[in-house]
């Protein structure tokens, strides 16, 4: 995939998540250039570069094409790239040793109504600071937070009593620091 020419700019950006984060919007260049505020032509080469890839099928994004879910992987870590969302997590868990992104928004298959599954690997857990990442989640980025947090007690008890959940975070997209 040309990700490079397709993350070329910001507006490129934003009509990509446009195209992706309302996948049954009809592909028309006119009315998504409107719509995304750019030019008609920003819209045709996008939706060219995108057909190409194969990640549009019958007028419409196709989220089940390889490229389709790794172009939509790629948008979800801008998207916490640009929410500063890993230095805000360092900055209340100071004692933090990772973040990795789990579920939906790992895999590519979130909609605009999922939660941002997460773990943070920490050697105290905090309520308080579980909630105030969960505020700045909201805040930030308009979603539900649904934060695990791992000290090693934890992590022993998933891996004996829940090993596909553990399975599940050991294999995650890993966003800082060191895994599972």
């Amino acid at each position: 995939m040309l990700a490079s020419e397709l993350f070329s700019s910001k507006e490129r950006i934003g009509l990509i998540k446009i195209l992706f984060y309302t996948p049954n919007l009809e592909l028309k260049v006119r009315s998504l250039a409107r719509f995304a505020k750019v030019s008609p032509a920003l819209v045709s080469g996008t939706i060219a570069i995108l057909k190409k890839q194969g990640a549009i099928n019958k007028g419409k994004i196709d989220l089940l094409h390889p490229s389709a879910r790794a172009l939509k992987i790629l948008l979800n870590i801008e998207s916490l790239t640009s929410a500063k969302f890993v230095p805000e997590i360092r900055s209340i868990f100071k004692d933090c040793n990772g973040i990795g992104l789990y579920g939906s928004w790992a895999n590519g298959t979130n909609s605009k109504d999922s939660d941002l599954d997460f773990w943070v690997k920490s050697e105290s857990e905090s309520e308080e600071k579980s909630a105030k990442i969960s505020r700045f989640v909201k805040q930030k980025l308009g979603l539900e937070a649904s934060i695990i947090i791992l000290t090693q007690k934890r992590l022993k008890e998933l891996k004996e009593k829940d090993f596909v959940f553990y399975s599940m975070l050991y294999n995650c997209f890993l966003l800082w620091g060191e895994g599972i």
